[in-house]
């Protein structure tokens, strides 16, 4: 199968960024177990169904969603697509 197994995941959008004005804060990473490792991923740059793609060039196969992020997404009203668990939006506009 391809791409390494993430489980335990959740998304982290990059707060990370001090300098950066929010509106420009545009990407994500995906945070989980790897190989018995907690990890965060590079960048986020394309998903199909569920893998994901980041900008290093790795491919990550979903696992098991983590439970706290669960919680959020019900807390936030935000659905949870389990064929397509993570989308990637490109922003079109003024300066980007």
């Amino acid at each position: 199968m391809t791409g390494q197994l993430i489980t335990d995941w959740s998304v982290e959008i990059c707060v990370g960024l001090a300098y950066v004005a929010p509106e420009r804060r545009d990407h994500f990473h995906l945070a989980g177990d790897i190989d018995g490792k907690r990890k965060l991923t590079s960048r986020v740059v394309k998903t199909v169904g569920r893998l994901v793609y980041t900008r290093s060039g790795s491919i990550y196969r979903l696992g098991r969603i983590a439970k706290h992020y669960r919680a959020w997404l019900v807390e936030h009203g935000l659905t949870y697509d389990r064929k397509q668990p993570v989308k990637v939006h490109v922003a079109r506009g003024k300066g980007r």
